[in-house]
């Protein structure tokens, strides 16, 4: 198995591929030191944990290419698409959120596209930078979708 295809089932099991842990229990996440990708796996786990806790369901996006039959790739996934996307219940709303950490903390221009593309859809877009943004955030968009039920 390469190690671009490691990379996203751990991504997609929410483990983190480089051993640290994140307390999943506490809304305050302990990132462990690293690179700034660390702890931004760190913060994308520690944000679908506390969503967990609070009954909504995400699930990581990560564009890029998965091994295949005959070492062949598919390509999965689009440039710019949110970190974690989910359903807010009860009401089904579509909700988005860009993890920022670091020196990582600016949107590219497809990140900016596909806030637009999820905000023109009814959806709710974020730049998250810590569980208790994420938290706040769940609220905003429960409370500004009630007009929409």
């Amino acid at each position: 198995m390469n190690t671009n295809h490691n990379a996203i089932q751990a991504a997609v099991s929410g483990e983190s591929s480089h051993g640290c842990t994140g307390d999943s229990v506490d809304t305050k996440p302990r990132f462990c030191g690293g690179s700034g990708m660390a702890r931004h796996q760190e913060l994308v786990k520690a944000v679908r944990s506390e969503m967990r806790r609070h009954g909504v369901v995400m699930w990581p996006m990560t564009p890029g290419g998965v091994a295949v039959a005959r070492g062949s790739q598919m390509l999965c996934g689009c440039v710019g698409v949110a970190d974690l996307n989910g359903i807010l219940p009860p009401s089904g709303r579509w909700i988005a959120f860009e993890m920022k950490t670091g020196r990582f903390s600016y949107q590219s221009r497809e990140q900016r596209a596909w806030q637009a593309t999820v905000e023109k859809s009814g959806g709710y877009y974020a730049v998250i930078r810590s569980v208790e943004d994420a938290v706040r955030h769940i609220a905003i968009a429960g409370e500004s979708n009630m007009g929409r039920l």
